[in-house]
């Protein structure tokens, strides 16, 4: 079994798995050259989105939408379907770390002091 390298730069920003810009230069300088936009489930040719886009969305955890559009037949009828999807999205955390040190799933308004350890 061998492996490769799919891209490489001086640089990335990794906001999930398979959501990942990499790139070369500096944001403070504002020479970026970006390399590879990745995200799963979105066009990236279609998306347009930059390295600077992966960065303010790991600074500030905003949300940043894209519009697709899908061919579509149904009972022989073709049509076109246009969506809007999240393409990034600020990361929150998975799993909340409890007391004792184990971690519990993570629930929208649930915070550590609901669980009860035993």
């Amino acid at each position: 079994m061998g492996l490769t390298t799919e891209s490489q730069g001086e640089n990335i920003v990794c906001l999930a798995p398979k959501c990942y810009s990499v790139f070369n230069g500096n944001e403070q300088n504002d020479g970026i050259v970006s390399l590879v936009n990745r995200m799963k489930g979105v066009s990236e040719k279609k998306a347009n989105l930059t390295t600077n886009d992966y960065i303010k969305c790991l600074n500030d955890g905003c949300n940043i939408n894209v519009t697709t559009n899908n061919l579509q037949m149904k009972m022989g009828i073709m049509s076109m379907i246009t969506m809007e999807k999240s393409a990034l999205t600020g990361i929150h955390n998975k799993l909340v770390v409890l007391s004792n040190g184990c971690c519990a799933p993570f629930m929208q308004g649930i915070n550590a002091d609901h669980y009860l350890i035993e």
